[in-house]
């Protein structure tokens, strides 16, 4: 499950990010959240982590999110940025997505059970494969007929050859 949104949203980048912003400046990280409280939770986090400072947060009901940090100046607070409400928000504990750890979308480290099952049946399918055609491969084989070989140190023309 690795996307390039698994290396752009990790704390680490977020860092990068910030160290770009100019004093007064805003970092703003947009996401569609898809109303998963969760993924909202760690995506605050981590912007929180990276930039040492609590975020302001804006959402639209489909799901939309803006977080925005700023660089040493507090941003006007405003109840609504067009069709944006403010939240607040404080995450739960969350993991939070990391460059050795890059699955924004898994909720937890492990591996999820679909992905199991599809290396379970993709490694089945391919060692089926690999024994059905090794089989059909040598099953034709038949070995040559040997052919034989004199050698003798007689010189040609004897009775030897």
């Amino acid at each position: 499950s690795i996307r390039l949104d698994g290396y752009v949203y990790t704390r680490e980048s977020f860092q990068e990010a910030f160290k770009l912003v100019r004093p007064g400046g805003l970092m703003s990280v947009s996401f569609f959240s898809g109303r998963h409280l969760w993924l909202l939770d760690r995506l605050i986090a981590m912007v929180r982590s990276a930039t040492g400072s609590p975020p302001l947060i804006f959402t639209k009901p489909t799901g939309q999110v803006i977080i925005l940090a700023a660089k040493g100046y507090s941003p006007p607070v405003t109840s609504e940025m067009q069709s944006y409400r403010r939240i607040q928000k404080t995450p739960r504990e969350t993991e939070e997505a990391l460059d050795d750890w890059p699955y924004l979308y898994l909720r937890s480290r492990s591996i999820p059970v679909d992905y199991l099952f599809t290396i379970l049946i993709r490694n089945a399918a391919v060692s089926n494969s690999i024994s059905f055609f090794s089989a059909r491969r040598f099953s034709s084989w038949r070995p040559r007929a040997s052919r034989q070989y004199r050698c003798s140190s007689a010189p040609p023309g004897s009775s030897a050859w």
